[in-house]
């Protein structure tokens, strides 16, 4: 549900197109994609932004604007060098991509006209001013159907917690001492890839229950209900902080780069053949989702809160 792509220098260069400003319209165009629904890496640890920076001069005005709008977007995200040589110009530049691939699979690599001349027949490698027939631009879509089950989860989420900077995971009956719960350590785990683990928060409400058998939840209940989960995550050298609210019942993953409805939330069926379907929400929504929960907003009362994992201590 999030994109992952590489961006050749001479996307970014009039000349690589076939007419008069082509270059601005396809620009514009593809900024309003990876600002929605994208990273773009920054390959060479960097290098790639350093690398446009330096030969600023070269390319269309529009370019300063959309790489700071992705760097500020935390949508910019650094890729380990994989070939010897640093890249120069756009042909090395794109073999550099080619090599990330190889690593960790991209959905694609935009380049100009002149190049993708020089990988006929290639899904992965197009041209910009193309964009609308590009195997990753018709794959796009805002919801996806997968099973209720651990292995489907992981691989919807396994590139956007691979790069976001912050995760909510808001789940009313979020339980990890129940059996359907049990996996989700394993959602959260993919975060330790990285180097620095994003900012976790686990959302749920302040009782068990509904009707006439629901029962108001205090502290030590929370707290043991989620002591399976600090174990693992303290094991795992991640931390995340819980937060227990009067009142929810939508389910949502709000991370910095997109939000996804999870209509049934994060347990798993016994039922392995049970289906759902994920949704990403607007922009617009997933920031007013996240003011929704945030600790100084009052749309909620906040019960109590804790962290879990390697820091304890609200």
């Amino acid at each position: 549900m999030l994109l992952d792509l590489a961006l050749v220098p001479e996307v970014f260069e009039e000349a690589a197109y076939s007419g008069p400003g082509l270059c601005g319209h396809c620009l514009r165009t593809l900024a309003d994609v990876v600002l929605e629904q994208a990273v773009v890496r920054d390959l060479r640890n960097g290098g790639w932004s350093r690398h446009m920076g330096l030969k600023a001069g070269q390319w269309h005005p529009a370019t300063k604007e959309i790489i700071e709008a992705l760097a500020k977007a935390k949508r910019l995200c650094k890729f380990p060098s994989e070939l010897k040589a640093e890249p120069d110009e756009s042909r090395e530049w794109c073999y550099e991509a080619l090599a990330t691939h190889e690593k960790a699979p991209l959905n694609g690599i935009i380049c100009g006209n002149r190049l993708s001349e020089e990988f006929p027949g290639d899904p992965l490698v197009q041209p910009l001013e193309k964009m609308h027939d590009s195997n990753w631009y018709k794959a796009r879509s805002a919801s996806v159907r997968l099973r209720r089950q651990s292995a489907d989860y992981q691989q919807h989420l396994q590139g956007l917690l691979k790069w976001c900077k912050s995760a909510m995971f808001i789940d009313p009956h979020l339980d990890p001492s129940r059996p359907g719960y049990a996996e989700f350590y394993q959602l959260l785990e993919m975060a330790r890839t990285r180097d620095v683990a994003p900012l976790i928060e686990l959302h749920r409400c302040s009782y068990d229950g509904s009707g006439p058998n629901r029962s108001m939840l205090n502290y030590a209940d929370v707290d043991g209900m989620f002591a399976p989960l600090s174990e693992k995550l303290k094991n795992a050298g991640l931390r995340a902080s819980v937060f227990v609210w009067d009142t929810m019942h939508d389910r949502y993953l709000i991370t910095n780069l997109i939000g996804i409805s999870v209509p049934n939330g994060f347990d798993v069926s016994s039922d392995a053949s049970e289906i759902t379907i994920w949704t990403r929400v607007s922009a617009r929504d997933r920031d007013d989702i996240q003011r929704e929960f945030d600790r100084a907003g009052r749309r909620h009362q906040l019960r109590f809160c804790f962290d879990i994992g390697e820091i304890k201590g609200c």
